[in-house]
């Protein structure tokens, strides 16, 4: 009888926290497209199409939508990621998404050099919070979108998709 309900306790516990932090869950999906250096995961099966950008380049997009919370991955290949700005390009993105109180930052992660944006909008009466986080690769560049309303914001949903959500390719 002890051992039986250990059992229960334990999985109860673990179904709690798949609820709160579904990337660990096994239902994740990687997203991994042919030109991408990139592995991207999603904490559910995404919706995956192709995107063109006003200069002709296309790129593979993955949208996930949770309960509340979005998230998005663009992984374009480039022959020159050097002559890439990543920043004016998040820059504006922003300005495009009509997002306030934006602040970008850069840094360097396992994953490689990034460029990370925050601001907020208003949508439907609610303020959502939106995170942007891109890195170039030798080949291609990904950008990753994470938003939720701001009243939850951060949660490690977010904070997970987008610092261990990424891998380069082997």
């Amino acid at each position: 009888m002890g051992s039986r309900m250990n059992l229960i306790k334990f999985l109860s516990i673990y179904a709690m926290l798949l609820l709160v932090n579904p990337l660990h869950a096994n239902a994740q999906s990687i997203f991994k497209p042919d030109n991408c250096e990139f592995n991207i995961s999603f904490p559910g099966e995404p919706k995956v199409s192709e995107l063109e950008f006003a200069n002709g380049l296309t790129a593979n997009k993955a949208e996930y939508f949770g309960k509340e919370s979005y998230y998005r991955a663009e992984c374009a290949s480039i022959n020159n990621t050097e002559l890439l700005n990543l920043k004016a390009m998040m820059m504006k993105q922003a300005e495009l998404d009509a997002l306030e109180g934006v602040g970008i930052e850069s840094g360097e992660d396992t994953v490689g050099s990034y460029y990370k944006l925050r601001g907020y909008k208003t949508i439907d009466g609610r303020v959502v919070t939106f995170k942007i986080k891109s890195y170039s690769g030798v080949n291609s560049f990904v950008v990753l979108y994470a938003a939720e309303p701001s009243s939850v914001f951060p949660t490690d949903n977010i904070h997970l998709f987008l610092s261990k959500g990424i891998t380069l390719r082997k």
